[in-house]
């Protein structure tokens, strides 16, 4: 009984196999009208549509925001309902079954599908962004005194970020932001390196956010402008923005060298660390060997409870790092496991159909009447 049951899986595997082939060429052929299709003897009938969802988007309806495509879905989707044994077989009264597949592709990320290259606001080759993603401004205070520097973030180059530098001349840019933009992290890319000159190679912030700055692999970002204080314009950082810039949650700079320990060589200043202090020490552990997984190391000191949560392993998957082809075909964190596949279901029934057991993707549902 048992290889029979087996024998009869592999070929409900086969039928759905026959199944997607089938509707997906009924699904894409032309001037057909809407039918189901009907096989061995109507023991497995296919349902199916092929449709596309085309959005736009502009802050407020405002064209001069720049109006830009957020989703343009292509949509195939099939249906299949199996009567495998509609007058039972061996103990069973009845089995049947329901399968679903959906497949999605966004061409948005890909520049409309290689049909218009003004498509650029998302995926790896994003180059334009629309105003509300890429206006936000300094604030022009420091603190709470009044320093006149409001420039739009996105357009500042990198020597260019200081104040001396406040009324330097828009170009009306919508690129992608770089790391240097972000708040907090742009007054380290104003201290120069062993040259003196800010924006060069050996500046300090060059070596430590290396792997975001690297050419030609740089992390890309967007800056939204949002509401702060009264009368302070604010800003969101919005990113890593594009798939292939991948985020580390915890760690990110465990392997650059503390400026503070003589276990590490800086390549930035040509020497080992020094001047550690008993309220200012340095890790036991080299920013360029091994060490425990809650250790501290070269720049990453957690404290003692992040520290413990990361010995036992405490911390949740992290379901971010997606790749460019993963998310035009809707594969996200919630679709990894199944992909395609949103629904099936075998149903069984029993002594003349007094006990019913539904097996799912991911559960068992029986009962009795």
């Amino acid at each position: 009984m048992a290889s029979r049951i087996a024998r009869i899986g592999r070929g409900v595997v086969g039928v759905f196999a026959l199944a997607i082939a089938l509707a997906a060429g009924w699904a894409l052929s032309a001037s057909r009208p809407a039918r189901a299709v009907d096989l061995f003897d109507k023991r497995v009938e296919i349902h199916g549509f092929f449709e596309e969802q085309v959005r736009g988007m502009a802050r407020n309806f405002n064209k001069n925001d720049g109006w830009d495509l957020t989703q343009w879905y292509n949509v195939l989707s099939v249906e299949t309902d199996l009567n495998v044994f509609p007058d039972g077989i061996g103990p069973f009264d009845l089995v049947s079954g329901f399968m679903r597949l959906e497949a999605r592709f966004d061409c948005v990320w890909y520049h409309g599908c290689g049909m218009f290259r003004s498509v650029d606001t998302f995926g790896n080759s994003a180059k334009k962004f629309p105003g509300r993603i890429s206006g936000a401004r300094n604030s022009g205070y420091t603190g709470s005194l009044w320093t006149g520097d409001n420039r739009r973030l996105q357009d500042i180059p990198v020597d260019r970020l200081g104040f001396a530098d406040k009324d330097l001349p828009y170009a009306g840019h919508h690129v992608p932001a770089y790391i240097w933009h972000a708040p907090g992290v742009s007054t380290l890319f104003g201290v120069p390196g062993v040259d003196g000159e800010v924006g060069t190679a050996d500046d300090p912030a060059f070596y430590v956010f290396g792997r975001y700055v690297e050419p030609g692999k740089e992390y890309r970002f967007g800056m939204r402008k949002i509401r702060d204080q009264p009368n302070r314009a604010g800003l969101q950082v919005i990113g890593p923005y594009l798939p292939e810039n991948k985020i580390s949650p915890i760690g990110a700079i465990r392997d650059i060298a503390n400026p503070f320990s003589p276990l590490d060589f800086n390549p930035t200043s040509n020497a080992v660390g020094a001047t550690a202090l008993p309220y200012r020490p340095f890790p036991l552990y080299p920013a360029a060997g091994p060490a425990p997984r809650g250790a501290a190391r070269g720049l990453f000191i957690p404290n003692e409870s992040v520290a413990r949560l990361l010995e036992k392993d405490e911390f949740d998957d992290f379901d971010q790092n997606f790749s460019q082809s993963e998310l035009a075909w809707n594969m996200g964190a919630s679709q990894q496991d199944e992909r395609e596949l949103k629904e099936a279901y075998l149903d069984l029934e029993m002594f003349d159909s007094r006990l019913w057991i539904r097996a799912g993707k991911q559960n068992i549902v029986w009962g009795m009447s």
